[in-house]
C-alpha cells in the first residue's frame, strides 16, 4: 500500500503528536477520537510488554551509617590479606 509514508514510524509520529489535532500553525490531520484511541492502545501495549518504566515493586533501601570496628588481634605481612581481615572486623551498630 502506498500511502506516501516511507516508514510506519512517520505515521505513528503524526498519530501521537497533539500538534496535528489542529493548531494555529497546522491543519487538523487526525481527529480527537482517533488520537485518544491511539493513546489508549499504545498504553495497553506498553503495559503488556512491560515497557512502562515503572518499578514492578517498591524496594525499601536503607543505608547503614553507624559501624563499629572490632579490635584487631592479627597482623599480616601481605597487604591484601590484612585488608581482608580488617574488613571482616567491621560490624553494623544498626539493625
Amino acid at each position: 500500500m502506498n500511502n506516501g509514508f516511507k516508514f510506519h514510524g512517520a505515521a505513528k509520529r503524526i498519530l501521537v503528536n497533539q500538534t496535528y489535532l489542529e493548531t494555529d500553525d497546522y491543519p487538523q490531520l487526525i481527529n480527537p477520537t482517533i488520537f485518544k484511541q491511539v493513546q489508549t492502545e499504545l498504553k495497553n501495549r506498553a503495559i503488556q510488554l512491560g515497557r512502562t518504566n515503572l518499578p514492578s515493586h517498591q524496594v525499601k533501601f536503607y543505608v547503614q551509617t553507624k559501624f563499629k570496628f572490632n579490635r584487631s588481634h592479627h597482623r599480616y605481612n601481605i597487604p591484601t590479606k590484612q585488608a581482608e581481615y580488617l574488613y571482616q572486623l567491621i560490624e553494623s551498630e544498626e539493625i
